[in-house]
């Protein structure tokens, strides 16, 4: 792989190019003990990284070109790191609508699926373990992930690298 630092999206995040013309972002996300390298294809569509609250447990993928153009309704897939007992918390209280769907496997990491609407937006949302009492959450709003599309490349594309200790 011929690998150029193109731009750097936000705090931490770096994305490269190979020969294949992918862009592949690296960031990560810290929180409970952990932290949590990413990685995903942004090469098709537009997307924004907004790493700056990673190690205060979230990091975004927003559906824009630029960090001028997110917002809270932005379109986004979002990885934060929760108590396990936080995440049940919002099933049974904030979450409203709650549906069981589908879990998916990200490489060698599988996410328990739930649907939900929050805030007057519907939200689709993977919990993956990272151990008995911390999650790792994929959440994902107004972004469509179903096979050939922007969004489903991105989604098919994660990959998670989880590490013990938080990122200073």
């Amino acid at each position: 792989m011929d690998a150029v630092v193109l731009i750097s999206s936000s705090n931490n995040a770096s994305t490269t190019k190979d020969s294949s013309s992918k862009n592949t972002t690296s960031t990560y996300v810290s929180g409970e003990g952990f932290t949590v390298d990413i990685e995903a294809d942004l090469s098709k569509g537009e997307w924004y990284v907004d790493d700056s609250y990673a190690k205060s447990r979230k990091t975004y993928i927003y559906n824009v070109a630029s960090k001028d153009k997110a917002y809270s309704n932005t379109p986004r897939i979002q990885f934060q790191i929760d108590k396990a007992e936080t995440v049940e918390k919002y099933k049974s209280g904030t979450w409203q609508n709650v549906q069981e769907i589908p879990s998916v496997k990200f490489g060698d990491k599988e996410g328990k699926g739930y649907t939900y609407s929050n805030v007057g937006m519907e939200w689709t949302n993977y919990v993956i373990p990272l151990s008995d009492s911390v999650d790792l959450q994929v959440i994902i709003s107004g972004v469509d992930v179903a096979d050939g599309t922007d969004g489903g490349n991105v989604f098919k594309s994660l990959k998670f690298t989880v590490n013990q200790g938080e990122k200073k």
